[in-house]
């Protein structure tokens, strides 16, 4: 199949899980805004804010590079274990200054434990997605968007059902935190 006809099936790939996404999410966001408290949100999005901010540092723009330089090369296993490498540093650097750096923050700010010990799982959480960008960098660049599509369904319908049931039990903030681990 040519680069032209796997982009025209991507493309249908994406607009399909993009509308089946955003319709899981409104109703998980709908259903997640009656079982929580405000203060919940407010925990989670305020330590969500901090690390979706911080990780373009780990990023550093390496999957752009990596696209770039196999689609140049073809499938260059010193670039992907090049990137590999030097993606996982970069997130174990980044992970270590803010896991490090919630406690003089806590002290700083004000924040109660259950807002450092939020930010800190979701530091987690984005580490372990962090991880994953080797490979998530190698299908981008095989136009392979539509198991990327599917992971991107399965993702928000399996942490939807996660977020739900654990904010129907009772577990407030952590619930938020739980649903975005199993969406990563």
């Amino acid at each position: 199949m040519s680069i032209a006809d796997r982009t025209a099936r991507s493309t249908v790939y994406n607009v399909t899980s993009t509308a089946i996404y955003t319709a899981v999410m409104f109703v998980r966001g709908v259903l997640l805004a009656r079982l929580l408290a405000p203060e919940h949100f407010g925990v989670f999005t305020l330590g969500l804010s901090i690390v979706a901010t911080t990780q373009v540092v780990a990023r550093f723009g390496l999957s752009h590079g990596l696209v770039h330089r196999v689609s140049q090369d073809k499938a260059d296993d010193t670039a992907i274990a090049v990137h590999f490498t030097l993606n996982n540093l970069f997130t174990l650097a980044w992970a270590a200054l803010l896991l490090l750096g919630s406690y003089p923050l806590q002290r700083l700010a004000g924040w109660p434990d259950l807002t450092r010990q939020t930010f800190q799982a979701l530091t987690l959480v984005y580490a372990l997605d962090l991880f994953a960008s080797t490979p998530m960098a190698v299908l981008t660049r095989e136009v392979a968007f539509q198991r990327l599509a599917l992971l991107r369904v399965v993702g928000a319908v399996l942490s939807s059902i996660v977020a739900v049931l654990m904010a129907w039990q009772g577990y407030g903030v952590w619930s938020l935190v739980a649903g975005e681990a199993a969406m990563q």
